[in-house]
């Protein structure tokens, strides 16, 4: 039994004043753990869509308490997770990226869609943290389009919120692909005391006068504007099945070959993209308020938390079904809803059942 989603989810369960929220929150994290990436109020059993949508976009319940329980609950599991460990410093990994939520019809209201990259819909600067066999979407911000804080600025205002208990405990490194290798973000890494692996242009240029890829894997160098050296790598990346050349430097000394495979497990954080969307749902909101918006994009996260610890029991290097992992998690934390479903079903089938009886 998972332990660590069981203690969650009765805490969130409390955080509910009305049996009525209780039973829409409940009703939303059976939807998001089917794991079939349709997480849509029609399909639910025991409640009305109309009452789901007002659960998110009315009703009044602190989506703030859930995080920061949720929050709680991923550090306590990260540091039993650590006692077992021996050894040097634990290294958590934290990964950083705008990913796009595309979207199509009118969401003029909602003032969150924008197009980034020929791409149209909801663009999120997410926070993800890897420590072992801990997953974790640690929080997220939106931009707001053109003329607002950039993806840079918005990534160190998340970094900033990274809890003390983390960078004392831990070896932070952070890991950003190239949209974030501005000069502003470098510095503001350095600032925080943060160790980071930052994807870069190839023609960057160079203090020297020199292009980034001109220099040898491993060479410390300053790009024009930055304060301090860096030391730089490349890496090739399979694209389209052609090999594409990527270039990345580090805030720390370290050899070519090292920083070259941390600037790889950046990647890492797209397969998170793909599960989130694919099996949790995250980018079919429909909601046309700022409000019903974040609170989908947090329980779709939520349940992805959620699965994460079932996954803990698979052996090491194998990858995780992860509808089948959200569908046991499922059945675990929401046993009364999936029998109720399971009846109804089975009503629904009775007259069929009859004819072929009869037959």
């Amino acid at each position: 039994m998972n332990q660590h989603a069981q203690e969650l989810f009765c805490t969130l369960l409390n955080l509910f004043k009305s049996s009525d929220l209780k039973n829409s929150f409940k009703e939303f994290m059976a939807l998001f753990l089917k794991g079939d990436g349709r997480p849509h109020p029609h399909h639910a059993s025991g409640k009305s869509p109309a009452a789901l949508s007002r659960f998110l976009n009315r009703y009044n319940w602190n989506a703030r308490s859930l995080m920061r329980q949720t929050r709680q609950q991923v550090l306590r599991s990260l540091f039993a997770h650590q006692q077992k460990q021996r050894g040097r410093r634990p290294l958590v990994r934290v990964m950083l990226d705008l990913t796009t939520l595309e979207k199509t019809g009118r969401f003029e209201q909602l003032g969150l869609v924008h197009i980034l990259n020929k791409k149209r819909g909801m663009h999120v600067v997410v926070m993800y943290l890897m420590l072992g066999p801990v997953r974790v979407p640690w929080s997220f911000r939106v931009w707001r389009g053109k003329g607002e804080a950039s993806a840079s600025t918005l990534a160190l205002k998340l970094l900033r919120q990274l809890p003390k208990v983390l960078t004392l405990r831990y070896r932070v490194l952070v890991l950003a692909d190239g949209g974030f290798g501005t000069v502003d973000f470098l510095e503001g890494v350095k600032a925080l005391g943060l160790e980071a692996v930052v994807g870069m242009r190839c023609d960057r240029r160079l203090e020297d006068g020199r292009q980034l890829q001109e220099v040898r894997s491993g060479e410390r160098v300053i790009p024009e504007g930055l304060s301090f050296p860096v030391t730089a790598a490349c890496y090739y990346l399979k694209r389209d099945g052609k090999r594409e050349k990527r270039m990345v430097v580090a805030t720390f000394r370290a050899s070519g070959r090292v920083i070259s495979r941390w600037g790889r497990r950046r990647w890492r954080i797209e397969a998170f993209f793909k599960t989130s969307k694919s099996r949790f749902g995250l980018a079919r909101f429909g909601q046309q308020t700022r409000q019903g918006v974040y609170r989908f994009l947090m329980l779709s996260l939520l349940a992805f938390v959620l699965t994460q610890w079932q996954t803990w029991e698979l052996p090491e290097g194998v990858w995780p079904n992860w509808q089948d992992a959200a569908m046991s998690v499922r059945r675990m934390l929401l046993p009364q809803l999936v029998h109720d479903e399971l009846l109804l079903e089975l009503q629904r089938l009775r007259p069929y059942l009859e004819a072929g009886g009869a037959s």
